[in-house]
């Protein structure tokens, strides 16, 4: 056989497997039933075995058939991906990122003029969305995820690890005080993000019996500490989201603790684009922020 593979033999191939059906893949290649049945044969007289059974109008694969179709399938999605690595990695002053809206507007824009100034020659281009964008099969290079770590596919480098802290306008607290026991709850209007419940830090620091019953439910977790610097209670804030506002005096910690979150932020991408020299620009960029970001200025549990 010889060693030149028949790449329009085998997208034929695959096509009427994909298909079951000589006329419509040839109306998919945009060619006649004909060729596509020519270039079919053509394969297996090559292979040496029948692909198909040809049963009066219709077809159906043979055992060998469908033993070749996913390798053939696989081998195309691999030469599509490769193409499309191809394309982008032309221009490698342009990097597209996917995260999180509460994170890009409360975490990294007040950074982004550094990395700006370190590497001018990037176009970088950010986009904030609560869904999980498919890496593997879009335009993204890479993505910053806040999740347990693990992405099948994917490669992902630890940025750090999230607090939930306790937050509060400095008047309140002034007024009622740090929350220093499960009794001193009562005392306060408890905010929370429907993700991140009261009971996540409650039940760390005085047990699984106490729980915290849900109280104001807000969609949006930046909206937490917005609602609490407004004044509208203390609410229960990842650290990421609210230290600023705390270093800057907007909001004051209204507790002696902070528990560990669950889950940590990570850049992601796929193995093949983590080389491209933008990605690892703004990764290394982003490991040198995140390692200067310190966590709460309170007793931490882990």
């Amino acid at each position: 056989m010889s060693t030149r593979l028949p790449l329009t033999a085998l997208r034929a191939f695959e096509a009427v497997a994909s298909h079951m059906s000589f006329a419509t893949a040839a109306a998919a290649l945009y060619v006649s039933p004909a060729a596509v049945s020519q270039q079919v044969r053509a394969l297996e007289a090559t292979l040496g075995y029948p692909l198909f059974e040809r049963l009066g109008s219709s077809i159906r694969l043979t055992a060998q058939g469908a033993q070749l179709l996913p390798r053939v399938k696989r081998g195309f999605d691999e030469l599509r991906r490769a193409m499309e690595e191809a394309a982008h990695s032309h221009d490698a002053t342009q990097l597209t990122v996917s995260m999180l809206a509460s994170f890009l507007q409360r975490w990294l824009l007040p950074r982004l003029p550094g990395f700006h100034r370190a590497h001018p020659d990037i176009d970088l281009r950010l986009s904030a969305s609560n869904l999980v964008v498919d890496l593997a099969g879009s335009d993204f290079h890479a993505a910053i995820r806040f999740g347990g770590g693990r992405w099948p596919g994917l490669t992902a480098t630890h940025l750090f690890d999230d607090w939930l802290v306790p937050v509060c306008s400095p008047e309140q607290l002034e007024r009622l005080g740090p929350i220093r026991s499960f009794a001193d709850l009562r005392g306060w209007t408890l905010l929370h993000s429907d993700t991140e419940p009261w009971n996540d830090w409650v039940r760390p620091l005085f047990g699984k019996r106490c729980q915290v019953p849900a109280r104001s439910v807000l969609d949006d977790s930046a909206a937490v500490a917005i609602a609490a610097e407004r004044g509208h209670g203390a609410g229960l804030a990842r650290w990421s989201l609210a230290a600023a506002d705390v270093y800057n005096g907007r909001l004051a910690c209204a507790a002696e603790w902070a528990v560990r979150h669950r889950r940590s932020y990570h850049l992601v991408a796929v193995p093949a684009k983590t080389r491209l020299p933008a990605v690892r620009a703004f990764g290394d960029w982003l490991l040198t922020e995140a390692t200067a970001f310190p966590p709460p200025p309170v007793k931490l549990r882990r």
